[in-house]
């Protein structure tokens, strides 16, 4: 172990009263990244293959499944106990980061804000509190826990597998021999754009979803579109295409036709003396109206 330091028997008795197994099984469950970081472990235990899993910077998978079980994590349990212990270790300041004695997570370092942030404690403290206003689901009712699931987390942070986002190991280019600088861009900041010569890779911040949105318990009548107010039976338009130009234009080239139609055969037949209220419109009306008698 690290510096000589025991952290499995630091770590092993933390919450002891306080918290049960099912507890620390509950938190790794409901952070995704701890899920995966305990299927890495488990499957290093049981010997299974360890290409699947990422490295975690300059940790292969197996240095990272031995770091915890080198601090007790031989069951999800145990695993979520040493997590949680750890986490308040170095969130209390008392960390101890083996031959160093120390980390660079402590209590006043940029390290530690972006660790923590604003939190009033730690990710497993966070986990307990909102459980505690659901005692069915903490409990494990499988219904409570059904209707209530444990909110989704992502991001990253200093410590965690996605952190900063496509992390790799960073060598500086050099000259390739034979070939003139001039024809070498990547060693020439005046040819390359500043935004790619600066490039920073971006850093995933925490978040936490919580899919509680009550839409099972909400009447189906509350998903229903709402309906258009009526127009009203006194639309002269009404039949007609409701015009809104101008001109009465309704905006449907079918019915705007149509209307001028109707309005120009209206017009013939007043021009002609008949009677325009008795109008059939499947009569064929006579010639187009001249104005010459």
């Amino acid at each position: 172990m690290s510096g000589g330091f025991d952290y499995a028997k630091a770590y092993k008795d933390y919450g002891a009263g306080k918290y049960s197994d099912a507890d620390f099984e509950r938190y790794v469950d409901s952070k995704g990244d701890l899920s995966g970081a305990w299927d890495l472990v488990n499957t290093y235990r049981q010997k299974g293959d360890m290409s699947k899993f990422p490295m975690h910077g300059s940790m292969t998978p197996d240095q990272q499944a031995e770091y915890w079980i080198n601090r007790g994590a031989t069951s999800k349990a145990a695993f979520g106990r040493s997590h949680a212990a750890e986490d308040a270790a170095l969130y209390g300041g008392t960390y101890s980061g083996g031959r160093s004695g120390r980390t660079d997570i402590m209590p006043g370092t940029q390290a530690y804000e972006d660790y923590f942030g604003d939190s009033p404690g730690t990710r497993f403290e966070g986990a307990m509190m909102q459980w505690q206003d659901n005692p069915e689901a903490a409990a494990g009712n499988g219904a409570a826990a059904a209707a209530a699931p444990a909110p989704i987390t992502g991001g990253g942070a200093p410590g965690s597998s996605l952190y900063p986002m496509g992390l790799v190991d960073y060598e500086a280019p050099t000259a390739m021999p034979g070939i003139p600088l001039e024809y070498q861009p990547w060693l020439q900041p005046d040819h390359i754009p500043d935004s790619l010569w600066n490039y920073q890779p971006p850093t995933l911040q925490e978040w936490s979803l919580d899919p509680r949105m009550g839409w099972a318990d909400t009447p189906v009548s509350e998903f229903a579109p709402e309906e258009s107010p009526p127009t009203g039976d006194d639309d002269p338009t009404e039949g007609m295409g409701g015009g809104t130009g101008p001109d009465g234009e309704t905006g449907n080239p079918f019915i705007d036709d149509m209307n001028k139609q109707i309005a120009w055969d209206i017009a013939d037949a007043i021009a002609r003396g008949d009677d325009a209220t008795d109008f059939d419109p499947d009569v064929q009306p006579g010639p187009p109206h001249t104005g010459l008698g």
